[in-house]
């Protein structure tokens, strides 16, 4: 996935400067940067606490840019981690989606953060400066990264934040026992399950804490732990083991090629294998393209279900379209700085109006490739939402 690399504009110039040590540190992970553009990295580095204190020094940089800098940098961070999702086999649902994107995306600023030592090269205002708290700490990792894209692009970033992810995920590899047993309980209408102290063990140097967790139908579990939060983990693990074992059970995505060992791959594979060539993709992600363009109104007419998620092509294909989006709100913004009527709000309410998504299947000449169900074809292309999704 590639997105464009310097399409801006360079930045205003700013008496801010960064070390030396610094930039040399980002060209070894990354490269040479345009010099011109290396004073979005200073810019970047500078907190909104700086600029209320320095009104009169600092005039060249305002609060838009630096909200316009996090905000390209959130909806690219947000579609590194789903895409990182979509790739992992483990993971076989919308909810192993959002459990492993909710886990990554509260970490993943902090992650960053310490990952370039951020603290030691940010410009923070005087009564933030001793103790960093993690807004600050996350507004300027996240201004940061929308810094490293303008200079660097998105392919560079992102393997930094794949090894960020999985650092993230090894060190909270049982985030998401608590998460998932509520998902079940709430499923099987008993609410939130309750989680009780039952009682305290050993010296208060060495206390271990009994914790019970009971859903309304009368089943319970407990654990030991060091600590209570540690406990209830451990109890949930208790209780999916005992009650909801089939809750562990990972199920692989799909293999490559399987969508066209089928009914559906033959109705449409030529049109598929002509979209392959126009974007210039090797055959072997044929299937992921078959699979998008099957509706689910033809999967349930015949019964293909299996092959089939398009939940989670189209989650992935909003994120890649509100980046993408998000790019070229922030060209408009960052290019027309000095124009207070020229917001993000106003861009983003133009471009991510669905007729948009709705002109590209036109474009693309879907149609000619979709698997619709029979009664879904009458109505289907006058519908701007359904050609959206």
């Amino acid at each position: 996935m590639h997105f464009m690399k310097n399409p801006f504009a360079y930045p205003p110039k700013t008496s801010i400067t960064i070390s030396d040590d610094f930039i040399q540190s980002l060209t070894q992970r990354f490269g040479k940067c345009d010099t011109n553009l290396l004073s979005w990295i200073n810019i970047s580095l500078t907190h909104p606490t700086y600029l209320n204190e320095n009104k009169n020094k600092i005039q060249e940089i305002e609060r838009k840019t630096l909200y316009t800098l996090e905000s390209l940098a959130a909806s690219f961070l947000e579609l590194m981690i789903f895409e990182i999702a979509h790739q992992d086999d483990t993971l076989s649902g919308m909810a192993d989606y959002a459990r492993f994107t909710q886990v990554v995306k509260q970490n993943i600023m902090q992650a960053v953060f310490d990952e370039f030592n951020l603290g030691n090269v940010s410009l923070i205002g005087r009564g933030e400066k001793d103790v960093l708290s993690p807004a600050i700490k996350f507004t300027l990792a996240r201004q940061f990264c929308g810094s490293l894209l303008l200079c660097y692009g998105y392919d560079l970033l992102k393997p930094i934040i794949y090894k960020l992810t999985q650092k993230i995920i090894t060190e909270k590899k049982d985030f998401d026992y608590k998460t998932m047993l509520q998902e079940y309980s709430q499923s099987k209408k008993m609410g939130q399950p309750k989680y009780e102290l039952i009682k305290e063990l050993g010296p208060g140097h060495q206390k271990e804490f009994v914790v019970q967790v009971s859903t309304t139908d009368g089943k319970s579990a407990q654990a030991k732990g060091s600590s209570k939060q540690d406990a209830s983990k451990k109890a949930a693990i208790e209780y999916i083991n005992h009650f909801a074992p089939t809750l562990l059970t990972k199920k692989s995505i799909r293999t490559p090629n399987i969508l066209f060992q089928t009914t559906i791959a033959y109705l449409h594979k030529d049109f598929v294998l002509s979209i392959c060539r126009g974007f210039n993709v090797g055959q072997d992600k044929a299937w992921i393209f078959g699979q998008s363009l099957t509706h689910p109104s033809f999967v349930n007419e015949t019964k293909n279900q299996k092959f089939v998620d398009n939940k989670k092509h189209a989650q992935l294909g909003a994120k890649v379209l509100e980046a993408f989006f998000t790019q070229q709100i922030s060209i408009l913004v960052l290019g027309n700085s000095s124009k207070n009527e020229i917001t993000v709000e106003q861009y983003r309410s133009i471009l991510s109006n669905e007729n948009i998504s709705a002109e590209g299947f036109d474009l693309l000449n879907l149609q000619s490739g979709l698997l619709l169900g029979v009664g879904e074809k009458k109505v289907f292309y006058g519908n701007y939402s359904a050609k959206k999704e």
